[in-house]
């Protein structure tokens, strides 16, 4: 649960440099490598390996919410990313805390992580569909921990991603949003898939 704070206040933190820029750009446009930059929020599912999933006490599926940033040139693409990550908690407990003004509660331990990624790949672009083919790298960071609590037990999740294939079809929406779908096939780690809703707003 402690990496899931790290991610909303990383996301938050991006969100809040994304503004700052819009609002503050400069009046001479600096040249770019780039063709476009855009901006997308990614829902996904994903699939776990069993045995993976039962060792560490969680359900063989989890849910994904990422932020990530996509640069284009020409037909290339690449991408980087930062999500958290929702478990079905098989492990949970109950921890006696005790309070910053005094007095004793109890809080649950459950288990949360992120992820974050690295891909590149080509798009091909028939009118308004995109046709994407992806491969990357993501890792994950998992625990079992309460929440906003210093000196709670907290247990590792030992679950890794590595790297993926991702072919990806999208539908431009207007001259900056576009919708996507995409699978992703691990190609190592403990994932074995992963199925993504991509909704993307083009900054240039």
């Amino acid at each position: 649960m402690k990496s899931i704070f790290l991610a909303c206040t990383l996301l938050a933190a991006s969100f809040s440099s994304f503004a700052v820029d819009q609002v503050a750009e400069p009046s001479t446009k600096k040249s770019n490598p780039l063709d476009h930059h855009t901006w997308g929020v990614s829902l996904q599912t994903m699939s776990i390996d069993e045995e993976v999933a039962a060792n560490n006490y969680i359900g063989d599926r989890m849910q994904s919410a990422s932020l990530f940033w996509q640069g284009k040139k020409s037909n290339l693409l690449i991408g980087a990313g930062l999500g958290v990550l929702i478990m079905d908690d098989h492990g949970s407990y109950d921890v006696d805390v005790m309070r910053v003004g005094g007095g004793n509660t109890t809080k649950k331990a459950e288990a949360g992580g992120i992820n974050f990624y690295f891909e590149a790949g080509y798009r091909h672009i028939i009118e308004k569909i995109n046709l994407d083919l992806l491969v990357g790298f993501e890792k994950i960071r998992a625990d079992r921990s309460v929440d906003n609590c210093s000196n709670c037990p907290e247990e590792e999740i030992d679950m890794d991603a590595g790297m993926y294939f991702k072919p990806r079809i999208g539908y431009q929406i207007n001259e900056k949003f576009w919708m996507d779908l995409s699978y992703s096939s691990y190609l190592s780690g403990d994932l074995s898939n992963n199925i993504g809703l991509i909704f993307t707003f083009q900054t240039n």
